[in-house]
């Protein structure tokens, strides 16, 4: 037998086998619950590479998916059961959960009988597993999401329905400690006394304060051309709509990159390649420029005639 038949008969083996492991009750269920669970972190995970996303929403939707999938970890497995069962029957596949062959153990002085022990269905079983999974889930999404609800919540004081119900000697707190972390950006001093004034002001300048979240109220601030009156209010909103809520953006550059330097590019310095990336990427400011106007610039700047 030659090398390329051996691997011939082990990948029809493979294949046998992966049939046998699809064509069963157990799988069908797999694909349901996936493709349910899925689905719901899906429509979460296109919200969250908005470029216009700013951290406070992606927190509270990343809250709400973590609120909808404890919801869903209650009720999840007879709905799926149901569906399965439907799909079972039109693929004529037997809608039983199978049993697995239970490992004969020996028996030591002391243990029970094996119809004496405790035993659960295969469904109880298999029903266990995808709780696990949700959990397991649930826990690291807690987990690695803790810096940004903490950032969240530094900030969160800041939106016009904080600013409007918060009392004064709360929001000047909060700013003090927000300063506190940014030492080289905010004075907690002044950051008390402007938050203080921008309460009051708030309510009479902007009628819809309640409803205005942060990047509302920092556009309203330049609107009103408030921003020298009120700095370290302006930069504390800055920072946070500036702060990057997913790495999609550094993906889309990376993109770009891949079809800017190609093969017929492969020459092409570091500066041309960073200032034609940057066009690239920001495409949208680029369709705006009057490239007429920049080409005058560009020949007057270069222009070798001599006036006397």
């Amino acid at each position: 037998m030659t090398e390329g038949d051996h691997q011939t008969g082990d990948t029809i083996v493979q294949a046998k086998s992966l049939l046998k492991s699809i064509q069963t009750f157990e799988f069908i269920v797999l694909l349901k619950f996936w493709d349910s669970l899925l689905s719901q972190i899906n429509r979460v995970n296109l919200a969250l590479q908005d470029k216009k996303l700013d951290i406070a929403r992606a927190a509270k939707m990343i809250k709400g998916l973590l609120s909808q999938l404890t919801i869903y970890r209650e009720t999840f497995f007879t709905t799926i059961l149901q569906a399965s069962i439907v799909t079972a029957e039109q693929l004529q596949v037997t809608p039983d959960f199978q049993d697995t062959r239970k490992r004969p153990k020996k028996m030591m002085p002391g243990e029970k009988a094996k119809d004496e022990s405790p035993s659960i269905s295969a469904q109880t079983h298999f029903k266990a597993k995808l709780i696990q999974v949700l959990d397991l889930m649930i826990a690291q999404m807690n987990t690695r999401f803790i810096a940004l609800n903490e950032v969240a919540d530094d900030f969160a004081f800041l939106s016009g329905q904080a600013i409007v119900n918060t009392s004064v000697t709360e929001l000047t707190k909060i700013a003090a400690d927000l300063a506190i972390k940014y030492p080289d950006d905010l004075d907690p001093h002044e950051f008390s006394s402007e938050i203080e004034s921008f309460k009051f002001q708030a309510t009479t300048l902007m009628s819809e304060a309640t409803d205005m979240n942060h990047l509302n109220v920092l556009e309203k601030i330049f609107d009103l051309s408030l921003e020298d009156v009120y700095p370290n209010i302006t930069t504390a909103l800055i920072i946070l709509l500036c702060i990057p809520v997913t790495t999609a953006t550094c993906e889309r550059s990376f993109s770009k990159l891949k079809l800017i330097k190609s093969y017929l590019r492969s020459s092409l310095g570091q500066e041309r390649l960073a200032n034609i990336s940057i066009l690239s990427i920001e495409k949208d400011t680029t369709t705006r420029l009057n490239f007429d106007k920049i080409i005058d610039l560009f020949a007057e700047a270069k222009s070798r005639k001599v006036l006397f």
